[in-house]
């Protein structure tokens, strides 16, 4: 056990005082006594599995599901944008893992470094470095069954070429893989509009081969997933790999994440660094506490596995999700204009398509979908050139306090494995005259429109003047010129 004088991670002597005051807490919020799953799904970050992400309570949302449409709306247009599900690590940062495991082991007084060192030599050949798991290709096939249950007509027009569907994603495997998770499903789905069910129950099931079977990650042009082409466009769903402006200013920028750095080397993370220490009775250090962090929420969110989780009480999960949150706000999200001006030409792209489904309506009722598949730097750039999720106070290293429990700014709500942003379009069949209605849909959530009347079913044209006003501040062609 820690002796009442002690050293801390510097080496410094301690005083009695301070060590009962990061020890005391440790005795009083055990993570034994807690309940363990929901507790620590609650602060995982980007690394949320889709079904166990945490909902905003800040935001006036509503459920979207068919009771909650009008009854007299049709949605005739769909443009939906989904992260990647639910991946394997990339095999450096295991190896990373590995080295903290391997240097803690001795110190691990309830073996529960032994139970992480065999889970992953059990699950993790190398061979599935960064790919999609299982849990990640059942979120997005759960996607599609979501999105056909509320918008059928829409699903069936397209997939029995009465209408338009454009699938297009990123060139990287595991997002490759959730394009064809989601394409697989709906091809099953396809039996619904012809015979009215499915006669092949295990249609879309998860397979590995589906998965592992291609090596190359930087495949372009088009791939097919049975007969749906998909079109591979880095351009529009990884702009962040093709930014100079992006990576001078940010990317490898070691001072833009100032902020990051210094909440590191605050006294609210170094009293996490201390309660942690205290299961090894130990000090250790700062890389340490983040790299058995990361070991947390990829074994809670791949193989619902909690050992690791348990060393941190709800305190320092809470600081290690703000620490992940605080790095997201500096590199993707509202830190930097030039994060979310990214998506500049990615919103060109959706309102494009949305005029021309709004003109094709006047004179057809056959629908047009769109799919889109990236990443989390896909997806939380365009929350934020929306306006979404802003907190009307930055986040800072110092604000942990005033943001710990009340920010919209939680990239566990928004942005988790398989998160989503769909745009629909809808008339109403009863009432012709009335104007097409947008609802802009967030992990399956209606969001209301940062618009003069709030909405949840906004007046297209109204909603394109506030689009148009926020793409009227950039040339979006220059953004990534140096």
């Amino acid at each position: 056990m820690l002796s009442m004088a002690g050293k801390n991670i510097f080496g410094t002597l301690l005083p009695c005082s301070i060590i009962l005051t990061f020890v005391l807490p440790v005795l009083e919020e055990s993570p034994l006594l807690q309940l363990r799953e929901k507790k620590t799904f609650n602060h995982l970050a980007t690394k949320s599995p889709y079904t166990r992400r945490p909902i905003s309570k800040f935001i006036d949302l509503k459920l979207w599901t068919a009771s909650t449409v009008p009854n007299t709306y049709v949605p005739f247009h769909i443009d939906a944008l989904y992260r990647h599900g639910t991946r394997f690590p990339s095999k450096s940062k295991l190896q990373a893992w590995w080295s903290t495991l391997t240097k803690l082991r001795s110190f691990d007084r309830k073996h529960k470094l032994k139970k992480s060192f065999m889970l992953w030599k059990r699950h993790f050949p190398h061979h599935r470095n960064y790919t999609l798991h299982k849990t990640g290709w059942n979120e997005l096939t759960a996607h599609a069954e979501k999105v056909f249950k509320i918008a059928p007509k829409a699903l069936c027009d397209v997939m029995n070429w009465k209408g338009s569907l454009l699938v297009m994603t990123s060139p990287k495997l595991r997002v490759l893989a959730s394009a064809n998770a989601f394409i697989t499903k709906l091809q099953c789905l396809l039996e619904v509009c012809q015979r009215n069910t499915i006669t092949n129950k295990t249609c879309g099931k998860y397979k590995k081969r589906k998965i592992l079977k291609d090596a190359n990650d930087d495949r372009n042009g088009t791939v097919y997933y049975g007969k749906i082409p998909v079109s591979i466009n880095a351009q529009l769903l990884r702009t962040f790999d093709n930014c100079s402006k992006y990576s001078n200013a940010v990317e490898n920028n070691k001072t833009a994440d100032f902020e990051h750095k210094k909440f590191l080397n605050s006294q609210v993370f170094q009293r996490t660094i201390a309660a942690v220490s205290y299961y090894f009775e130990k000090p250790i250090t700062a890389p340490d506490v983040i790299s058995l962090y990361q070991l947390c929420t990829f074994e809670s969110a791949l193989f619902e596995q909690y050992n690791i989780c348990d060393l941190f009480t709800i305190e320092s999960l809470q600081v290690m999700e703000y620490a992940a949150d605080l790095k997201h706000y500096y590199k993707t999200g509202y830190g930097y204009d030039i994060n979310f001006q990214l998506s500049c030409r990615l919103l060109q792209d959706i309102i494009l398509r949305l005029d021309i489904a709004l003109r094709k309506s006047e004179t057809e009722r056959n629908s047009s979908v769109v799919l889109r598949f990236g990443h989390a730097e896909t997806l939380i750039p365009l929350l934020c050139f929306l306006n979404f999720y802003k907190d009307g106070i930055p986040l800072t290293a110092d604000s942990f306090q005033l943001h710990r429990h009340m920010r919209l700014f939680r990239t566990g709500t928004f942005s988790p494995f398989a998160g989503s942003v769909m745009f629909l379009l809808y008339h109403s069949i009863s009432e012709a005259h009335l104007p097409v209605k947008l609802a802009v849909i967030s992990n399956d959530h209606l969001i209301k429109m940062p618009i003069a009347n709030n909405c949840y079913f906004c007046d297209y044209n109204i909603v394109r003047e506030y689009l148009y006003s926020l793409l009227a501040k950039f040339n979006c062609k220059q953004i990534c010129h140096i």
